[in-house]
């Protein structure tokens, strides 16, 4: 079996904590057979690398020309992707973003003995936190400002603060379940205040395109983001040379000079978005490499090898936090696709179905291999699901994520009988 140049082997425990904040602001069964099998690193045969996928691997800084750029001749597409997830990951705080937040807002925390808020004032954002002293007197109350709102509401969001050079996560995030404010994911046990880094790998996920200028101190330039939320370019690669094709006195003679993931290989294409959703347990960088060098149409593993260690068949069914690609590869879907199940196969990064859209657009997915007849399950049992005869309700059922407080998951195994 074919899959993505990635390392799946049991030698490392160390996980990857960035990546655990992705999902915040997004059976075993007889047949199944050893991970070993499943991921082994082979190389695949890959379709030839296109002109444009050359010209990402090279590609620069001002090679980047944004989202909006790209508007101009694909408005309606740009305007359904403003309205996903991907397109919201990042924001800059404006009075408007003030105005619809749920404001203000106090947590307090008896395991670090502190107090935090968050407010509003003259239309920008503030958090402090502050420690209550045994004569009702503050020890200290320390506040700052709150430049960007990160995640897009489906399970929470959060905030980033800049000092200096330096970009920090603030210690208050809002959980969209409980509809309250709580300690941001890894604060729940350490007080490190508002001087959580944000590192290069967490910050390549949510945002179009960062300019970290090391990989782990969370320092950037005076300018961190060219294109706050993920955009176009996260996934076609850098368009300045697709614009002077297409431009006045362009010409198309060598292509268009930007990257369609869908006429690339079935892994080429689902490392694109293995790049941010899959984890593993950890992620290491080829020599010389950073996170911004992966560019679409790429190998993945040509950047960072993804480390992971394989299941077995006691393992517990919920070890599967930013796994979606691991999943996925264990599915007999998968498997009988030889391989060739993509992301896209079911999901249009462009269009995201509202709650009560997704169970039909899905099922419409499913029913793209499987005739109705397949379901066993009799048809008086299927008219009483919410919403009803919904196949991923039961075959891709939702989990709570123990990683990250009031966060759930999708379950990609697309199991017959998951539990």
């Amino acid at each position: 079996m074919n899959a993505p140049r990635t390392s799946w082997r049991a030698s490392t425990a160390s996980f990857f904590p960035s990546l655990v904040w992705a999902i915040i602001f997004g059976t075993v069964y007889s047949g199944y057979f050893p991970p070993r099998l499943v991921f082994a690193a082979t190389k695949p045969s890959r379709l030839k690398i296109s002109a444009a996928t050359r010209y990402a691997s090279r590609a620069v800084r001002n090679d980047y020309v944004g989202s909006t750029a790209c508007a101009r001749c694909h408005a309606d597409i740009y305007q359904s992707f403003l309205r996903t997830r991907m397109g919201r990951s990042l924001t800059t705080v404006s009075p408007k973003a003030v105005q619809d937040l749920p404001l203000p807002g106090a947590f307090d925390s008896e395991t670090l003995d502190r107090h935090y808020e968050v407010f509003s004032n003259q239309g920008k954002l503030f958090q402090s936190e502050s420690q209550p002293g045994a004569s009702g007197a503050e020890v200290f109350r320390d506040t700052h400002q709150i430049q960007w709102i990160i995640g897009a509401g489906a399970n929470g969001y959060g905030g980033l603060l800049q000092r200096g050079n330096y970009l920090f996560e603030a210690p208050l995030s809002y959980y969209t379940k409980p509809h309250k404010w709580e300690l941001s994911p890894g604060y729940e046990a350490n007080d490190t205040g508002f001087s959580r880094p944000i590192q290069a790998g967490c910050i390549s996920c949510h945002s179009g395109r960062a300019y970290p200028t090391d990989q782990d101190t969370g320092r950037y330039t005076p300018t961190p983001f060219s294109q706050t939320a993920i955009g176009c370019e996260n996934c076609h690669g850098p368009g300045e040379r697709h614009l002077q094709a297409v431009g006045p006195g362009g010409s198309l003679a060598h292509g268009a000079q930007i990257v369609d993931p869908g006429r690339l290989s079935s892994d080429l294409e689902n490392d694109i978005c293995m790049s941010c959703h899959e984890a593993g347990h950890a992620r290491v960088l080829k020599p010389g490499k950073t996170y911004q060098d992966f560019h679409p149409g790429t190998p993945l593993d040509d950047t960072f090898s993804i480390l992971m260690v394989p299941l077995k068949r006691d393992d517990a069914d919920n070890r599967d936090h930013v796994q979606h690609y691991f999943e996925m590869s264990m599915s007999k879907c998968f498997r009988g696709s030889a391989g060739q199940l993509r992301c896209a196969t079911c999901h249009d990064p462009h269009v995201e179905p509202t709650e009560e859209e997704a169970p039909a657009r899905f099922n419409a997915k499913c029913m793209g291999c499987h005739a109705s007849r397949a379901c066993t399950l009799p048809l008086a049992a299927r008219q009483q699901t919410k919403p009803v005869d919904n196949c991923i309700g039961c075959h891709m059922p939702q989990r709570e994520a123990t990683e990250t407080a009031h966060t759930s998951l999708t379950n990609h195994r697309i199991l017959i009988r998951p539990g």
